[in-house]
């Protein structure tokens, strides 16, 4: 199956992330949106140096990479959702206006948690107090929160196709990388790794530097018995995990392998895709749901 996929350059990525800070309410302020595309830039040079660093190194990053580029950029994406959302509850407020005035004079303090909002900020904190005012507003915005996401996060998981992104609390969905292979963030028993799909792998595979971290003792492990990758035969041991997490899917109690080899990359086999009802990879993008 050939993939259809190309890496972005850095000139697109730039213009992908100006475009989104002039949809926001504070295109306006060139301070803020020097500072926003900044950190995205960083974070593209920091992904860059990964993509050609990280390969020889076990966890998939280079070593100068300390992970602040990554969560600086995060920060400024969730902040940034947030405020796209602001005029939503603007409008929400401004609709209101009557229906919260009229409850006013007919009801007690308790009966205002069933009223809906007034036009202004200010007119609500009045009314109801400034907790009451707070929780409507994160209210709102946590409403909101699948529209946004449904536009950002397939975006995020062009740029970065390990991420992945849900469309809904069952399935999600990777882009493939510009060899046409799909990395997968992941948690095992609660440590993240990039995994690399592989359905000629019977089994999950770690190597032993990931076995240490997943908390078994590679001096007791008995390699003494043999397993198919898609590079091979190789000698491995059996090990248990407590649980797998690939995006909003959870397993657990599942069975996976140490390679006494020298294995780069954590393997995502059969032994994960044979718990899921489907799995479907067309044009570039594998879709997995449970």
């Amino acid at each position: 199956m050939k993939m259809k996929y190309r890496w972005r350059t850095k000139a697109e990525w730039m213009a992908d992330h100006a475009a989104m800070f002039d949809a926001s309410p504070f295109k306006d302020d060139k301070d803020r949106r020097d500072a926003f595309l900044k950190c995205a830039e960083r974070f593209f040079d920091q992904e860059a140096a990964n993509s050609w660093g990280g390969q020889f190194s076990a966890s998939g990053r280079s070593s100068t990479d300390d992970g602040v580029a990554r969560s600086q950029y995060f920060q400024e994406i969730e902040s940034l959702k947030k405020e796209i959302s602001c005029p939503r509850v603007a409008c929400a407020l401004q609709e209101k206006r009557d229906a919260i005035l009229e409850a006013q004079s007919e009801a007690g303090s308790r009966q205002y948690l069933n009223v809906r909002p007034p036009e202004r900020f200010a007119e609500l904190t009045g009314l109801l107090g400034v907790p009451l005012g707070l929780g409507l507003l994160a209210l709102v915005a946590y409403i909101y929160n699948e529209d946004i996401g449904r536009v950002v996060n397939p975006f995020l998981a062009r740029q970065i196709p390990s991420l992945g992104y849900s469309t809904d609390r069952q399935t999600v969905r990777y882009f493939a990388d510009p060899n046409g292979q799909f990395d997968i963030d992941g948690r095992a028993n609660e440590i993240w790794f990039r995994f690399v799909a592989d359905t000629g792998a019977a089994g999950i595979v770690f190597s032993k530097a990931d076995a240490q971290r997943l908390g078994f003792d590679t001096s007791t492990l008995r390699f003494d018995r043999t397993a198919w990758t898609a590079n091979g035969l190789v000698r491995v041991a059996s090990v248990q995990l407590k649980k797998l997490e690939i995006g909003p899917i959870v397993v657990v109690d599942v069975p996976a392998w140490i390679d006494d080899g020298d294995l780069q990359r954590p393997l995502l086999g059969m032994e994960f895709f044979k718990r899921v009802s489907t799995i479907e990879i067309n044009n570039g993008t594998l879709t997995i749901h449970r």
